[in-house]
């Protein structure tokens, strides 16, 4: 069971509800070909709109 700090500084245990299954998965995972565009859009946007 997961603990963390609670709004008046002490600590409180985190329930899950259920428990995950192990997942299975017959393909090998990638990267998309297009994330370094993807975020180099995406920090050009932020900063645009000064969300930076």
């Amino acid at each position: 069971m997961k603990t963390a700090r609670d709004s008046r500084g002490g600590y409180a245990q985190i329930m899950q509800p259920f428990e995950l299954p192990e997942f299975y998965m017959p393909w090998p995972a990638r990267l998309n070909p297009n994330l370094e565009a993807a975020r180099v859009h995406s920090k050009a946007w932020a900063y645009h709109w000064s969300l930076d």
